[in-house]
């Protein structure tokens, strides 16, 4: 009876941080010599079993490289689908199947380069009248210090939150074990409910993948935590890597930064004309995500979930009896940071 094939495992890291949040982010890199073709390496997968789960991060496909971000059907609603709300430029959607179902995304034309690191952010947020719970996701450039928005899905069960452990992993889904892959990751952080935020300083390493032939599990894989803390922990298989890593192992990171290194929102200019209201927002700050907009103490408008990163028009703004007033402009990014400005509206 022929042997069957070797492959390669899937390996894990889980951040066991269950508390709810309602932001999770993460950096991956994959260096010149961890490519290989049919490799996703996962960014962050949360949710696993549980309502609302789901995964993002970046895949070397035989169609190029890609970002995918995917939600599994939801459990207690069976003729509701999951929509994609906004589409980043380039991003395209489809229903998959396989293991479990749901709404899939990718973007090919965005792209990403090897031995360079970028940053994943997922939010979720209420929606349609608290009927709702959707979910963004946005993309860090580290070395162009560029955002992006990939995609917002609506899943239609209310007030989902991110619970339960939070987990990253290398999966080569072309069973081509003969290649050598790796991937790492670094600045793992979780925005809890209170505001408060976690980072992903443990990490407990398994692997879930074993040798078709017998069920044993196989050797063929290392993870290490680097010397250089720039570089975080790396995780390896196939190829001729034999590491002599335990199959379940903890790393820890006791001195990683308690919130997010990015550069928060700054609001460049607010002016208004003509009644209407326009405000721009810095080049490289971290992406606006929701505004509100205030005269005289009143509230005129507001919104959430808005994914243009650097202008914004509001038409809403209405003079007082005056004819005139202090305008307030306040801006939320997608990691909760705020700032305000300040301008004088005014009508002939």
């Amino acid at each position: 009876m022929a042997q069957s094939k070797k492959r390669a495992p899937s390996l894990w890291l889980t951040y066991t941080y269950e508390k709810p949040g309602d932001i999770l982010m993460q950096d991956v890199l994959v260096p010149s010599s961890g490519l290989a073709k049919c490799t996703y390496y996962c960014c962050l997968n949360w949710n696993i079993s549980r309502e609302g789960g789901g995964y993002c991060g970046i895949q070397d496909h035989p169609e190029g490289r890609a970002f995918i971000f995917s939600i599994w059907d939801p459990q207690q609603v069976k003729d509701i689908p999951i929509t994609a709300v906004t589409k980043g430029l380039g991003t395209w959607t489809e229903r998959f199947g396989g293991e479990g179902t749901g709404l899939k995304s990718m973007n090919f034309e965005l792209g990403w380069k090897e031995g360079q690191w970028y940053t994943l952010v997922v939010r979720r947020w209420d929606a349609s009248g608290g009927q709702a719970t959707r979910f963004g996701c946005w993309v860090h450039d580290q070395q162009e210090d560029t955002w992006t928005h990939l995609i917002t899905m609506e899943y239609p069960v209310p007030r989902v939150y991110f619970e339960g452990v939070t987990a990253s992993f290398l999966e080569d889904w072309g069973f081509t074990s003969e290649h050598y892959r790796c991937v790492h990751y670094r600045g793992g952080f979780k925005r809890q409910v209170d505001k408060t935020w976690t980072p992903f300083s443990k990490a407990e390493f398994k692997v879930n993948m074993y040798d078709v032939s017998n069920g044993t599990a196989t050797t063929n894989f290392e993870a290490k935590k680097c010397s250089d803390p720039t570089e975080g922990v790396c995780i390896a298989a196939g190829g001729t890597v034999q590491g002599d890593q335990d199959t379940c192992c903890v790393f820890e990171d006791p001195a990683q930064d308690c919130r997010p290194p990015k550069k928060p929102v700054k609001l460049k200019k607010v002016e208004t004309k003509d009644g209407v209201l326009n405000w721009v927002v810095e080049k490289g700050s971290t992406p606006q995500f929701g505004f509100r907009v205030k005269l005289a103490d009143q509230e005129l408008c507001c919104g959430q979930g808005e994914f243009i990163t650097e202008t914004r028009l509001a038409s809403c703004v209405q003079s007082n009896e005056e004819g005139n007033g202090t305008v307030v402009v306040e801006v939320e990014d997608i990691l909760g940071n705020c700032d305000q400005q300040s301008c004088e509206l005014s009508r002939s």
